[in-house]
């Protein structure tokens, strides 16, 4: 899908991570395989891996908010926790944006559920707000074969 004039780096739901916000600054994708482990026919021998298919896919997101540069700076963790709190799967659309033009290519990724937002406020002015908010997002895949209604 062809995206021209993108705002954000990615969206998840309605939240968008952007420079102009929140934006992030490390992407850890995990995907998992399942193995099962069956016994030797003999003592000497090595257990038995088996394959028996795919396993989950975890996506951690890692940022930094430099809240007194970007609207609604002290409110991003809050919104990315407003998203999770909807208690259901949201759709990830990552964008790529291609070096020679404004115009990137988004792919979108599925549905994931955010199972941990994390922060830490640091460099604290004289009247108490940070000026530097670093957050982590845990996000899990939501792989269910059962359609969703929520």
């Amino acid at each position: 899908m062809k995206i021209k004039n993108t705002q954000y780096q990615m969206k998840l739901g309605e939240f968008q991570f952007a420079v102009s916000g929140a934006s992030f600054n490390k992407l850890n994708y995990e995907s998992n395989y399942r193995w099962d482990t069956k016994s030797a026919p003999t003592e000497k021998s090595s257990p038995l891996l088996q394959y028996i298919g795919p396993g989950g896919r975890t996506l951690n997101i890692e940022g930094i908010i430099y809240p007194q540069l970007v609207k609604n700076g002290l409110k991003q963790v809050d919104m990315m926790r407003e998203e999770a709190s909807k208690g259901k799967p949201l759709p990830l659309c990552y964008i790529e944006t291609g070096s020679t033009s404004n115009s990137g290519v988004g792919r979108i990724l599925g549905s994931w559920c955010i199972e941990k937002i994390s922060e830490q406020r640091s460099i604290f002015l004289a009247d108490g707000n940070p000026r530097e908010i670093s957050f982590t997002m845990s996000l899990k895949a939501f792989e269910n074969k059962i359609k969703y209604k929520g």
